[in-house]
């Protein structure tokens, strides 16, 4: 059985009656369903209960007496969970019918500690596809390649309870990137990972979301999420290098220099690659994504001035 696993703060009653609606359809019903109430108002807690009264699905609805976050939220809902597997959803989103099933037809056969899966960005309506790894294959695939391939979001991610349980991994107490720490330890501990080219997940671009919230401390939590993995010691020393180029260093040059001068830049920069400053040489920035190649090529050819043009017009 697969446990699907929902932090609930005030979700609009349209985005939840669709989340409803698409695992009430779901082709194979060999699920659970937690939903962690994280202390919304009785408006929206009165919606999710009507939509969930009329539905069939097998769910186990928990109240938070305070709000403690999204990461905290998923840590109570893994503490109930009893399914072989567990994927995470958040209230916003949906997915496909066959979502389900084909979970739990590629976890039963293969018998893997991962199984990954791509999704849609939907914005105003409109879906693109999305690659969780990027130029990947279908198969099982290396946890170093998945490590420096994934996206660092929870979508698309399905990962072995016993994992979970046996090395008693939780999603940190952190504003941001929990879900980027909590999933390198788990596929770092994974030996069997499958990947599946095939988007079952729709994560809806809701611009009130704390994912879209963007502040001056957006970097101090990117550190902070990698410091928590380095210091798990569970990530090779090829592979951590590269986590922190692609997403302390490529966060830090993009968002660092909209606010400050070049020389700024270049003189901070500096002083935060000096633990990684044979980054240019790691074997896995190939596989980054076009973006962050072209940011960090930018970077390594002393080129600021070109990164800060391309940022004030995005």
């Amino acid at each position: 059985m697969l446990s699907i696993i929902t932090p609930f703060y005030n979700t609009n009653s349209e985005y939840i009656e669709r989340l409803v609606l698409t695992l009430e359809e779901q082709s194979d019903k060999n699920f659970e369903w937690i939903i962690i109430n994280d202390f919304s108002i009785n408006e929206n807690v009165n919606n999710l209960k009507e939509s969930l009264a009329e539905s069939k699905i097998k769910y186990n609805l928990l109240h938070n007496d305070f709000n403690i976050g999204a990461a905290e939220s998923r840590n109570r809902g893994l503490e109930v969970a009893t399914g072989e597997y567990v994927v995470f959803l958040d209230s916003d989103d949906y997915v496909t019918e066959n979502f389900v099933e084909i979970i739990n037809l590629n976890t039963k056969n293969n018998q893997v500690d991962a199984f990954i899966f791509d999704f849609y960005i939907e914005n105003k309506g409109k879906k693109e596809r999305r690659y969780t790894l990027n130029s990947a294959s279908n198969g099982l695939i290396s946890k170093n390649d998945v490590l420096v391939k994934i996206t660092s979001n929870i979508c698309g991610k399905v990962i072995k309870r016993e994992i979970i349980v046996k090395n008693k991994v939780k999603f940190p107490s952190i504003k941001r990137f929990e879900d980027w720490v909590f999933m390198t330890k788990c596929i770092s501990l994974s030996i069997n990972i499958q990947y599946m080219s095939l988007p079952l997940y729709i994560y809806v671009n809701n611009q009130d979301s704390v994912v879209h919230e963007f502040s001056k401390n957006t970097i101090d939590y990117v550190q902070r999420a990698f410091e928590i993995i380095e210091t798990s010691k569970l990530v090779d020393m090829d592979v951590l290098e590269a986590l922190f180029t692609r997403e302390v260093l490529y966060s830090f040059i993009k968002l660092y220099i909209k606010e400050h001068t070049i020389g700024e830049t270049k003189r901070d920069i500096l002083s935060l690659e000096y633990k990684y400053n044979n980054w240019r040489k790691n074997p896995y920035i190939c596989s980054f994504p076009r973006n962050q190649k072209l940011i960090l090529g930018l970077y390594r050819y002393k080129m600021l001035w070109l990164i800060k043009m391309i940022m004030n017009f995005m």
